[in-house]
This record gives C-alpha cells, sequence and structure tokens, in this order.
C-alpha cells in the first residue's frame, strides 16, 4: 500500500487484525493514509518537524536503508519546495 505498513502492526493502527486491516486498506486510498497517520509515533512527527528525513525513515522502517529512504524522502520535499517557491 501507499504507506507501506506491514501486517504485523495491525493493533498499532486500531485494527482487530490483519485481515480487517487489509481489507481497509485494499478498500479506499484515503484508509491508507489514515493508517500512515495513526502509525506515526512522536518521534516520527519529531524528526518532520526537525526536516530530520533520515531519522524519520529510521523510525519508520528500520536502520537497513534509513539513509536511503532519508534521502529519497529529502530529494521529493527539496521539489516540492521548488515547486511551491518558483
Amino acid at each position: 500500500g501507499l504507506p507501506q505498513i506491514m501486517g504485523f502492526n495491525y493493533k498499532k493502527i486500531g485494527y482487530q487484525s490483519v485481515q480487517r486491516m487489509f481489507n481497509n486498506l485494499t478498500t479506499d486510498v484515503r484508509y491508507q493514509l489514515f493508517a500512515m497517520f495513526d502509525f506515526f509515533d512522536n518521534r516520527m512527527i519529531s524528526a518532520l518537524k526537525d526536516y530530520n528525513f533520515e531519522r524519520f525513515a529510521l523510525y519508520y522502517n528500520g536502520p537497513g536503508q534509513a539513509s536511503d529512504y532519508g534521502g529519497w524522502i529529502q530529494d521529493h520535499y527539496d521539489a516540492y519546495r521548488h515547486f511551491i517557491t518558483s
């Protein structure tokens, strides 16, 4: 899905089972967005407020590719900022 939340996180985002999570998230993209924001914890939000995308990626995905994901998020953020300030 859009936010790529692993099934074992179903309770964290408020579902009673992984099957209910799957069924809901495959119904409509808005449920994927709700799930993404339900998944964010205070550390992730703090990292985003600090524009520290690598730290956000570390908390969201773990250490494996935090640098890569953080760089990709930074690139998209920079492109967006360029677009809105042009």
